[in-house]
């Protein structure tokens, strides 16, 4: 591929830009809150995964019949608060959801050929591969039998 001066290479890279702000805003909103309450900006690193789960399930019964309910403690709407516990759900199961997504891989991709990769054997890591790793799989080949959708 010929380099053009004053280009920008980033086909394949992920795109921030198509988080809603709104989303980022409530998170950081709702971490402010944490922070002042818990003096801690990373405690929530150190809270075992099944309290994110009941919190996450308790904001969102609270929303369940009036999305803009408000949080009791906080005043912030509580959908904001289900969003935070997502996102700190998220980033506690990151190693098992990139490797059952590559274990998914393995079952969906033909073992030797994936269109557009580099690595032949990039469908057995979640992280070699822009295929893999952003869940972008159409360019790849299916595996006779295997049905995607």
């Amino acid at each position: 591929m010929e380099q053009i001066k004053g280009a920008k290479y980033d086909d394949g890279k992920p795109r921030p830009s198509l988080v809603p702000v709104e989303a980022i805003e409530a998170i950081m909103q709702v971490r402010e809150f944490g922070k002042a309450k818990y003096a801690d900006a990373e405690d929530w690193r150190k809270v075992p995964r099944e309290k994110w789960l009941d919190a996450l399930l308790r904001h969102v019964l609270h929303i369940w019949d009036n999305p803009l309910a408000l949080d009791y403690e906080s005043g912030l709407p509580a959908l904001w608060h289900v969003i935070t516990n997502a996102a700190f759900l998220c980033a506690a199961y990151k190693d098992e959801l990139d490797k059952a997504r590559g274990e998914w891989a393995k079952d969906v991709l033909d073992e030797k050929a994936v269109d557009g990769c580099e690595n032949s054997q990039c469908a057995y890591s979640s992280t070699t591969c822009g295929c893999i790793r952003y869940n972008d799989v159409s360019h790849c080949k299916k595996r006779k039998g295997v049905r995607r959708e």
